[in-house]
């Protein structure tokens, strides 16, 4: 009775943080189904607690790969791919990770698909190698081999076509080679044959697939076609989504065969889908067979939207940043669930987020695929930088036992070769208990980067310079070497007395009644040029220098209006060696009066208690509109400016609740005109 007591007041105490959490970061659109997620996993986290005796179970923690998921086709065989794979591996492994889980799709590896034998051999090649560097890192290697599925934005193969030309005999057949072909020369652990056949039939348009008698079908002749091949040391499963109607009728008809282990996904959370898995593992220890998890990630779906919403637009709410601590929390629960259950390997699927996410106020109003695009992106970058997430971190600490409190080792053999304007710095990789997730590298006492290579080229700069350089590892958790270092390395001081070539191209345009932008061509120097030097007057014989920049562009401010100026440009390297004056040429400022259109359309929602967002149809203006005044008053008559906006939209963000505010906008433009005030609009914030 202590025991459960303890249990449930942790367990409220988890369910109040993240409650709380929730309401200080999670937008309001999200806050509903934010609490009902986490509801469902507290109570299944509380449903196992009650019955785990917390001791420690051996499962094989196996994070997706992400880089080798063959519905990537062609980019698998990118430049610089498979290096970034390996990048991604080795960040996977920092995380406490036991085994790897791949992907490796029908037709992937089917011969008859590919247009040559070579083109075939690439593919087979790539996975191959893939499994040797997995296995190098003492690393277990599970792969899911069922379909290659079409999903908009993240893999965009569409082969309902080819399906659909493939007779079920000879889809059957397919996917019975490729295994046969993955089990032979990849040689995983664990291969997972079948695992969703409801998107199976979905995606390759034979329904009969997503039935318990055709699904089991199937799975006969790829176990028929894998005994022919005396597959040794592969261990075979097969299993369901948690989500599927009928799924114990799935499990218990693949656990009256050969297999060895029962799979499962396990992505939304609603109704009883989570608790589903409890009734998985029965079915499958009933019948004697072992458990698997190849796929895992919190689907943040409500109940209403299960079948209304696409899984593009599922997917694309993932990389938000407020859903760190509950995507922590649902893999918290899921590695307990895996220990009680004694599960022989557990995958958390979209490790994309265990390196990155973005922020909702800055890419909510984008479209899924573009968001998708971005957090690919954001993670591959952050991946090379050696950066991780909360949701890592936790993820860490929940598999490695006992917790990681042991720093990487010392980087060895830190060494640098200059030239006049870089350093290239090289070392030794650091060793960890765990894995090394990265190095900081530090100049002159500042950190420079972080990164997971072990070289950098740091460019830029000052010649006949000494930088002092740093540079210790750190691993997931935090735990950071002592430092290599210091290193002294000064750049190199070349004889250069060639200036650079005189600007061409000068153009002087104006824009305002009081501006003239300067605009030439770059200039060439046999080292670099740093700078250019402007040079103004009020006729072409008395131009003197004016203002250094180091582009080829110049904004002169501060003119008369409807006056004539004069100007050349000459051009600097680092030595100081100048080039000739350029061709002087002239502008005159121009004389506006006119002030922009009225603003239209303005439009004014209270979005919260104290923010009003404000937004309205451009102005137009005879040379520019410059930006826009806002104005609010608690009447039409007793407006004040509060705000200037370059766009054509406003947040107000000092609103009070219940007061009824009006606002106007007026546009203006350079030379200081200002339009006439808009039509106001009111609105009270709740």
């Amino acid at each position: 009775m202590r025991k459960r007591l303890v249990l449930l007041i942790v367990a409220l105490t988890v369910l109040l943080c993240a409650a709380t959490l929730s309401a200080q970061t999670v937008p309001p659109v999200y806050q509903d189904l934010y609490t009902s997620l986490t509801n469902q996993i507290t109570a299944f986290s509380n449903t196992v607690n009650a019955s785990w005796n917390h001791v420690p179970y051996a499962v094989a923690w196996a994070p997706q790969l992400g880089g080798a998921n063959s519905g990537l086709g062609s980019k698998l065989l990118a430049t610089n791919h498979y290096s970034a794979t390996v990048s991604e591996l080795d960040s996977l492994k920092a995380t406490g990770a036991k085994a790897i889980t791949i992907q490796i799709d029908f037709p992937m590896l089917y011969e008859p698909f590919f247009s040559s034998e070579a083109e075939y051999q690439q593919y087979l090649n790539f996975y191959t190698q893939l499994a040797s560097d997995i296995r190098s890192r003492g690393l277990k290697l599970i792969v899911e081999c069922q379909n290659i599925n079409y999903i908009p934005g993240v893999f965009d193969q569409d082969l309902s076509a080819y399906y659909n030309s493939l007779s079920l005999t000879d889809y059957e057949n397919g996917r019975a080679q490729v295994a046969s072909v993955v089990a032979t020369q990849v040689k995983p652990d664990y291969m997972s044959v079948i695992t969703e056949p409801d998107t199976e039939a979905s995606q390759t348009g034979k329904s009969e697939l997503g039935t318990v008698s055709g699904s089991t079908a199937l799975l006969n002749v790829i176990l028929q076609t894998l005994q022919q091949s005396n597959i040794q040391g592969v261990s075979i499963g097969a299993g369901t989504g948690t989500w599927i109607s009928g799924y114990d009728s799935f499990a218990q008809s693949y656990a009256a065969t050969s297999i060895q282990y029962i799979d499962m996904h396990i992505y939304p959370v609603n109704h009883d889908y989570l608790t589903r898995a409890l009734t998985v593992a029965s079915i499958a220890q009933s019948a004697g067979k072992k458990i698997g998890i190849t796929e895992s990630w919190l689907n943040k779906v409500r109940d209403s939207e299960l079948s209304t919403i696409s899984h593009t637009d599922v997917l694309a709410r993932d990389p938000m940043s407020f859903w760190a601590p509950l995507d922590a929390q649902f893999f918290q629960a899921l590695v307990a669930y895996a220990q009680y259950e004694h599960l022989a390997f557990f995958c958390p699927s979209w490790t994309t987020y265990f390196h990155a996410y973005l922020d909702y106020n800055v890419v909510g109003t984008l479209s899924s695929n573009e968001i998708l695009t971005q957090a690919f992106s954001a993670s591959s970058s952050a991946i090379r930088a050696g950066e991780f997430t909360s949701t890592a971190v936790a993820f860490d600490k929940d598999v490695v036992s006992p917790p990681d409190t042991t720093a990487p080792t010392i980087p060895g053999n830190f060494a640098g070769s200059t030239s006049t304007s870089q350093i290239n710095l090289t070392w030794s990789p650091s060793t960890d208990n765990v894995g090394v997730a990265g190095y900081k590298l530090y100049r002159d006492g500042n950190l420079l980067l972080t990164t997971t290579s072990t070289s950098y080229l740091d460019t830029g700069l000052s010649e006949s310079t000494t930088y002092t350089y740093q540079l210790s590892a750190y691993d997931v958790p935090g735990n950071k070497s002592a430092s290599a270092g210091p290193l002294s390395v000064s750049t190199k001081s070349p004889p250069d007395t060639t200036p650079p070539s005189v600007p061409v191209n000068v153009k002087a345009q104006a824009v305002s009644d009081t501006q003239i932008n300067i605009t030439w061509s770059p200039s060439t120097d046999n080292v670099g040029v740093t700078s250019y030097t402007l040079y103004l007057g009020t006729s072409s014989a008395t131009v003197a220098p004016k203002a250094s920049v180091s582009t080829t562009s110049y904004s002169d401010t501060g003119r008369q209006p409807n006056s004539t100026y004069y100007y050349a440009v000459t051009a600097r390297d680092a030595r100081g060696n100048t080039s000739a004056l350029s061709k002087v040429v002239s502008g005159t400022t121009l004389h506006d009066t006119t002030p922009p259109s009225t603003p239209k359309n303005v439009t004014a929602n209270a979005v919260s208690t104290t923010q009003v967002n404000l937004s309205w149809s451009a102005s137009t203006d005879n040379i520019a509109v410059t930006g826009y005044k806002i104005y609010r008053g608690k009447s039409s008559t007793s407006l004040i400016l509060i705000g200037n906006s370059k766009t054509t939209s406003y947040s107000d963000t000092k609103a009070q609740p219940g007061v009824t505010y009006y606002y106007g906008v007026a546009a203006g433009d350079a030379s200081g005109n200002l339009s006439p005030m808009s039509v106001l609009v009111t609105v009270t914030p709740p």
